[in-house]
């Protein structure tokens, strides 16, 4: 597959500013709400949407799954190193 995470599109700057998959258009920055898990769901919100990658997708809802189950007003502490490739999404740092 020439595009497994969708084409990415720049501007004449070369910075990114879409990703063009099959059926839509993302921005080409990654953005988590894993910090508002809890504000969230006070505010009722039952279904978020995990955008898949070619790589990581499961190390994600795994870690999502971990912070959305967790008791009302605990912490679940993460871990998140993130290092961008060039003109490719966000991978978990090694």
């Amino acid at each position: 597959m020439a595009y497994p995470d969708g084409m990415m599109l720049a501007t004449r700057e070369t910075q990114p500013l879409f990703v063009l998959n099959v059926i839509s258009t993302q921005s080409a920055n990654i953005h988590t709400l894993i910090d508002e898990v809890g504000v969230m769901k006070e505010m009722g919100v039952d279904i978020v949407r995990i955008s898949p990658q070619e790589q990581h997708t499961e190390e994600l809802v795994s870690l999502f799954y971990r912070v959305i189950r967790a008791p009302s007003g605990s912490r679940v502490r993460l871990q998140l190193h993130w290092r961008r490739k060039p003109k490719q999404r966000l991978t978990p740092a090694a």
